[in-house]
């Protein structure tokens, strides 16, 4: 039995839709269809309900599946083994993240991965939110993670793992004539001045938000620090659309913070390049990473 067979079944289990998983397996749907055909025939049954568009398992598949994932666990540790024999110099992933919000979640789960992989060195490393996504094109690393929103994420890369985090909201001063409202259209801003800070995952955003709703945003204000957005803002010199979690932790003065319509979750992901197929150590830390990753 062909192992990496059974891996490909196990994902397309997980993700439901062949073409998709072909692209996250950085193969063909075509190729994907043919090795699950010549797995079925081995086995002598059917492992899908093809009958509808998305991959529905069998009764033999549901009986079958633990099964596979057993053996593709076995598959991943003699590979973690072989990995293991090599100098960590020759196997050093670059682990890439925008936010330093997920940090300690990031750190975690390295250190884990190191103690239990002590020849597998992983080397962190932080950009800004249109940087990070530029360096993992031209595989200066290994997978990001960021924090998105998952319309957001350009055909090039792949899906790694996502979790809900948080809702998108306008923070204004105190005083502003919508500060009492309970949701706030974002077409109600286009003649507010806003204050971001550029380069940052808010900045593109609020740039988004507000281009999809057809305007351009009145920018007006050159700040580096998100303390001195909320302190202009208190000020009445202006509004921010950002995170919900970030305007409740740097929240100072006379702001209110109001969800906007339409709405809009953030997700942190874990992402990798579409154009490059991971070495196989690559693949374990992707596997590890997935099955150990519980963002807060």
């Amino acid at each position: 039995m062909e192992l990496n067979y059974l891996k490909e079944f196990i994902e397309l289990v997980r993700i439901g839709n062949f073409q998709r998983t072909a692209d996250h397996l950085f193969m063909s749907e075509s190729s994907l269809s043919k090795h699950i055909m010549r797995l079925e025939k081995e086995l002598g049954f059917l492992l899908f309900d093809r009958s509808g568009r998305k991959a529905v398992l069998s009764d033999f598949g549901h009986a079958f599946l633990p099964y596979a994932i057993e053996l593709n666990d076995c598959r991943q540790r003699y590979i973690v083994d072989l990995i293991n024999r090599v100098d960590p110099k020759e196997r050093e992933i670059t682990v890439g993240f925008a936010s330093a919000e997920f940090i300690d979640e990031i750190a975690t789960l390295v250190t884990m991965f190191q103690k239990e992989n002590p020849n597998c060195a992983i080397k962190i490393s932080q950009d800004s939110f249109d940087e990070i996504k530029e360096k993992l094109r031209q595989n200066m690393y290994g997978l990001i993670f960021l924090s998105t929103a998952l319309e957001a994420i350009e055909d090039d890369f792949i899906v790694l793992d996502s979790q809900i985090i948080d809702d998108v909201v306008v923070v204004m001063p105190g005083k502003h004539p919508l500060a009492h409202e309970k949701i706030v259209p974002i077409e109600k801003l286009k003649r507010e001045t806003f204050i971001q800070v550029k380069g940052t995952y808010a900045y593109s955003l609020a740039m988004q938000i507000c281009h999809n709703a057809g305007f351009e945003p009145i920018d007006q204000f050159s700040v580096k620090k998100t303390e001195i957005v909320m302190k202009l803002i208190a000020k009445g010199l202006g509004v921010t659309i950002t995170r919900h979690n970030i305007a409740n932790r740097f929240q100072t003065g006379d702001v209110a913070i109001v969800p906007i319509e339409p709405g809009l979750e953030l997700h942190t992901v874990i992402l990798y390049s579409k154009n490059h197929k991971p070495l196989p150590e690559e693949q374990w830390v992707m596997h590890y990473f997935q099955k150990k990753w519980s963002p807060k």
